[in-house]
């Protein structure tokens, strides 16, 4: 796209869609400005190609990340979920059991965050279930985020240090309740 004169890379918006959804998924849902972006892009932009949305969604294990995002802005903003999408949306059982329970946490979202064990489950369901589940609950689990480096600023090692640590300060955040 261009930029003050010059070409600059940017994302197409199939790719943009997909990541949005990759982004809302990560932190629960729990700014209802995530579903809103969903819905804007979709109730704004009818050219979307949804098999290209749909690929790049296989892609990158985000299916039922796509999912969710398009059932959550239908759900909370009455923007229907596309006709070309609506057949795989709907019946993914799993999706819809995770837009009830992100409709349940929304009413307190960032403040009375899911306990650790409903974290883990929401991750395991959002990343897909089974293996690829797991491995999107493990990638999270130890991948350093930025509130992990604020915190331990003085004291930082190496990233694998880091990573190890993630999972101790989760437990400690969120803990049995919360």
């Amino acid at each position: 796209m261009p930029l003050e004169g010059r070409d600059v890379p940017a994302l197409c918006l199939e790719d943009e869609l997909v990541l949005n959804c990759i982004h809302g998924a990560k932190h629960f849902w729990e700014r209802l400005m995530w579903p809103a972006d969903i819905a804007a892009i979709v109730a704004r932009h009818p050219e979307i190609a949804w098999e290209r949305v749909r690929q790049a969604a296989r892609d990158v294990g985000a299916e039922r990340m796509l999912h969710v995002g398009l059932l959550l802005s239908e759900s909370l903003l009455g923007v229907a979920v596309p006709a070309e999408m609506a057949a795989s949306a709907n019946a993914d059982g799993a999706a819809r059991e995770l837009v009830r329970q992100v409709e349940g946490w929304l009413p307190t979202a960032g403040y009375v965050p899911p306990a650790l064990l409903q974290r883990a489950m929401f991750r395991l369901k959002m990343g897909g279930g089974g293996l690829a589940g797991t491995s999107y609950l493990i990638r999270l689990s130890f991948s350093p985020t930025e509130e992990d480096w604020a915190e331990g600023r003085e004291e930082r090692g190496s990233r694998v240090w880091e990573a190890i640590k993630r999972p101790f300060r989760l437990m400690r955040k969120y803990g049995q309740d919360g």
